[in-house]
């Protein structure tokens, strides 16, 4: 995929999803379930960590645009 994703770090609560190739501590992709302890807060329905720039989604071709739809349906318990 071209673009530019940013990471994140979430805490031993969520569960990882996609990380940057080469080093599995930078978390594109995460998840927390209703009732985990994330920072700051008890999530209170899932929620999903994906941080995209303005850009990034137009340059989502196929297998991005399935994470980014699983993401979504994941979040919204469609799956």
């Amino acid at each position: 995929m071209a673009g530019t994703l940013s990471w994140g770090k979430p805490n031993v609560n969520a569960v990882t999803v996609v990380t940057i190739v080469g080093d599995t501590t930078k978390i594109v992709i995460f998840g927390y379930e209703r009732g985990a302890a994330m920072p700051g807060l008890v999530a209170p329905a899932r929620r999903v960590g994906l941080f995209m720039y303005d850009t990034t989604a137009v340059s989502f071709h196929g297998p991005g645009r399935r994470l980014f739809d699983a993401a979504i349906k994941w979040a919204t318990g469609r799956i």
